[in-house]
């Protein structure tokens, strides 16, 4: 199956302020060079995960992972076609294998308030299996952190492999489109943000390896973190149409 036109380049222009609905939504076509942006140089594209969050917590990839599970309390489904998630709830997303491979992760988002101090995004951050991890900043950019394959406690200065954010601070009170992409050929992270690119990484060239750490989790967290006691959400913020997609360059 493969995304319509139409909705690739939802994904990187994210003009609407509301969630698209659930009619308009194929699976992307990313094929299309003439798109640009995030998938610029795109040969082929494999849907990992769906989550769109329109009526439904399951997962709508071919791949029927399941429904992201809630925890706690403050985590409810709007009928606009969006998960508002609310302090100190967060959600279970199945785990989605990026370890080996060019990905993107792309989401739509929305901040009620400027945030004062750090809100977990996405993670899959378990104690000693540390992959990724991704925030809202205190001061209001957003950052995403990809751990090295190695050995680590934690407080190892060279554990991360590469990490990225954005350059300017994300919007407030209106919906707003993320797109991460890994390409491991160029070596590179970038961050787009409705569909212009914020900011790149590129990985140092002294590693060689450039898998990501190991992690077991079968669920990773949207709004919290797993190694943190007790486990707990830190996130306000309104989420539509979560995706994982494997990218080949």
């Amino acid at each position: 199956m493969f995304f319509s036109i139409a909705f690739a380049a939802y994904l990187w222009l994210s003009l609407s302020l509301v969630p698209i609905s659930a009619a308009s939504v194929g699976v992307p076509d990313l094929t299309s060079r003439q798109l640009g942006g995030p998938y610029q140089g795109v040969v082929s594209s494999t849907l990992l995960g769906y989550w769109p969050f329109l009526g439904t917590y399951y997962d709508l990839s071919p791949n029927a992972r399941g429904p992201a599970l809630v925890n706690g309390t403050n985590v409810a489904l709007n009928p606009l076609g969006y998960v508002e998630i609310r302090q100190p709830g967060f959600l279970s997303i199945p785990a989605v294998d990026i370890r080996t491979i060019s990905f993107a992760i792309t989401f739509t988002l929305r901040l009620p308030s400027a945030p004062t101090a750090r809100q977990i995004l996405l993670s899959n951050w378990k104690s000693n299996e540390w992959q990724y991890l991704m925030t809202v900043d205190a001061a209001g950019t957003m950052s995403f952190v990809l751990r090295r394959n190695i050995n680590t406690n934690g407080s190892n200065g060279a554990q991360d492999l590469v990490a990225v954010t954005t350059a300017a601070t994300v919007p407030i009170g209106t919906f707003f489109n993320v797109i991460y992409t890994y390409n491991t050929s160029q070596r590179t992270l970038s961050v787009y943000i409705n569909g212009i690119l914020s900011a790149s990484a590129v990985v140092p060239s002294q590693f060689t390896d450039l898998t990501l750490h190991n992690a077991t989790q079968t669920y990773v967290q949207f709004g919290s973190k797993a190694d943190d006691i007790p486990v707990t959400g830190t996130l306000n913020a309104d989420l539509s149409q979560l995706l994982f997609l494997q990218l080949a360059f």
